[in-house]
């Protein structure tokens, strides 16, 4: 069900295994960067001295740079 969820384009795939440090991601409309990839959650810099962390099914785009 999850396959195909993800071909439609109603969920997405992302994962440890996709998404590393030091990419960026879309999150709730803004983009950031990537602090480390947890197993279930990614945390992103945020422009302060803090970290925010967000499940990767609210990853809506996701870059690497090059």
């Amino acid at each position: 069900m999850r396959t195909a969820q993800i071909e439609s384009g109603t969920a997405t795939g992302y994962d440890r295994s996709t998404v590393k440090k030091g990419d960026r991601v879309k999150i709730r409309g803004q983009w950031r960067e990537v602090v480390r990839a947890n197993p279930k959650t990614v945390s992103v810099s945020t422009g302060y001295t803090w970290t925010d962390t967000a499940p990767y099914a609210e990853i809506q785009q996701h870059q690497r740079p090059e």
